[in-house]
């Protein structure tokens, strides 16, 4: 057995390590892994450490468990505690309890850029569908005036097609004064019936010369709404056939 005298008590060791590493209980807490009820009774010195707990200290604080104990009253526990564990599977599981602790960290790492990367491609869809929205909008706007352009369209050819029709019976009507006045120059006996037809064609050539004018003029100018203009501010041209 151990003397009663220590060189250091083990609470007292543990406190002098965590104030060379600048750190509290809490950080030991967190790396450990170990009860902050636990901790608190090691570092009031409640109570000895077991080889578990140093297993877990030991690592986090850059030592070994032989290390963190020699010439503290812990000592003698853990080492009749080692005698019933081999030493080959003690550093064993002492490294492997090392490379555990560099995975979590890692692993931890890891963790913190692929959230990071989550969050980036959230920002970026949003944004695109922004954009989309944004796009779609400006396709029905244009889509609108598509209508409305067809619209105007429509009523102007059915303008014309109103002229067109117009004209072709005053053509009709011009061609049978004609024809009157044609009869009426082989029948050259009959003077008065010549005048007479004469002066119908006129009659009729300009009426019908100035109402179709009128007609014509007044779409032109007053009905036929102004051309209107691309989203890109040219005028917008209708093809006709």
């Amino acid at each position: 057995m151990a003397s009663a005298s220590y060189q250091e008590r083990f609470c007292n060791r543990l406190q002098r390590l965590l104030q060379e590493a600048d750190q509290n209980q809490a950080w030991l807490v967190e790396q450990t892994g170990l009860s902050s009820s636990v901790l608190s009774r090691l570092v009031r010195g409640d109570r000895l450490p077991t080889f578990e707990h140093l297993a877990a200290i030991a690592p986090v604080l850059g030592s070994s468990v032989d290390l963190l104990v020699a010439g503290t009253d812990a000592e003698a526990r853990i080492a009749e505690a080692s005698q019933f564990v081999p030493r080959a599977h003690y550093e064993a599981v002492h490294r492997q309890l090392i490379e555990d602790e560099w995975r979590k960290n890692e692993l931890e790492s890891q963790l913190r850029q692929t959230r990071a990367e989550l969050e980036h491609e959230k920002a970026q869809r949003l944004d695109t569908q922004k954009e989309l929205t944004d796009q779609l909008g400006q396709a029905h706007l244009k889509l609108e005036r598509s209508y409305h352009d067809l619209d105007e369209a429509r009523q102007q050819l059915r303008r014309y097609q109103e002229a067109l029709h117009q004209a072709a019976c005053d053509v009709a009507v011009l061609k049978g004064k004609l024809q009157e006045v044609q009869a009426a120059v082989k029948d050259g006996t009959n003077a008065s019936r010549l005048a007479a037809a004469l002066a119908g064609v006129a009659a009729v050539g300009a009426v019908t010369a100035a109402a179709y004018l009128a007609r014509t003029k007044s779409a032109a100018t007053s009905e036929t709404p102004p051309t209107p203009s691309t989203p890109s501010g040219r005028p917008h041209t209708k093809q006709t056939k």
